[in-house]
């Protein structure tokens, strides 16, 4: 494995999971911890921790992962992306037709699975998810 790939290497962790700083103490400073969250407190502690990037949701209602929890909103996804740096990856119950309104409220990405696996053709269910996230973007 060279370099540049071992670098990226990292962990995502859940609000039942290992603490952000411990993981960060046992990683160091070069793997990348994304870290749960859904308020602007939450948000904070894990910048605070050592989180590289936060995954903030469940958006919107979503059946993919029975714990997702009650939808944030669009609202509380933009709050937590004015409050920290740190790159901002929206979860659950994003599909084609709302991606381009997360985009829009400052996900800087989207992680996506019904829209993509359930769809007939999972490549241009993809092409159309990229290119309405990037036109929510101005991309």
């Amino acid at each position: 494995m060279t370099a540049w790939t071992w670098r990226w290497h990292g962990v995502h962790l859940g609000p039942d999971d290992f603490p952000p700083a411990e993981a960060r103490r046992l990683l160091g400073a070069e793997r990348v911890i994304g870290v749960s969250v859904n308020s602007v407190a939450e948000a904070e502690a894990a910048r605070r921790d050592g989180a590289s990037y936060l995954g903030v949701g469940a958006i919107f209602a979503t059946t993919t992962k029975a714990d997702a929890g009650a939808p944030i909103g669009l609202e509380r996804l933009k709050e937590i992306k004015r409050a920290t740096p740190l790159p901002v990856v929206a979860i659950g119950g994003i599909t084609l037709h709302n991606i381009r309104a997360v985009a829009e409220a400052g996900a800087d990405a989207a992680a996506v699975v019904s829209a993509v696996v359930c769809a007939e053709d999972m490549t241009a269910a993809t092409r159309a998810l990229v290119e309405e996230f990037a036109q929510g973007r101005g991309v």
